[in-house]
Formats: structure tokens, C-alpha cells, sequence
């Protein structure tokens, strides 16, 4: 929770944010912070926590 909340204060200073969790909720939290119009935002479930950190490298 903390984590959102330090992404949401600082939304406009990342291009892109990874969600790794496996709490539906969160897709919609996703959603609301992909209306940001320079940040891209992906959600990935536990198992994907590897391609999460491929995807926000490039």
C-alpha cells in the first residue's frame, strides 16, 4: 500500500509502472493511473515478477 501511494504522489515522474500482485483490485488501480497521459502502466501476477522487471527496463 505504501508503494501506491508513493506512485500516486509521484505519477508524473515516471513513464511507465509495473504492478506485480496477485489482488484484483489492483487492475483497477492500474487503470486509474494509466490516465496519466506519460505514464504507461502494466499489471503482472506474482509468477510474472520476472517479465515485470524486463518490461519496465526497456
Amino acid at each position: 500500500m505504501q508503494d501506491l501511494k508513493f506512485d500516486l504522489k509521484h505519477l508524473g515522474d515516471f513513464e511507465k509502472a509495473a504492478i506485480v500482485s496477485d489482488k484484483t483490485w489492483l487492475n483497477l488501480a492500474a487503470k486509474v493511473a494509466g490516465f496519466s497521459p506519460n505514464l504507461e502502466v502494466k499489471t503482472f501476477s506474482f509468477a510474472e515478477k520476472e517479465q515485470a522487471q524486463q518490461w519496465i527496463r526497456r
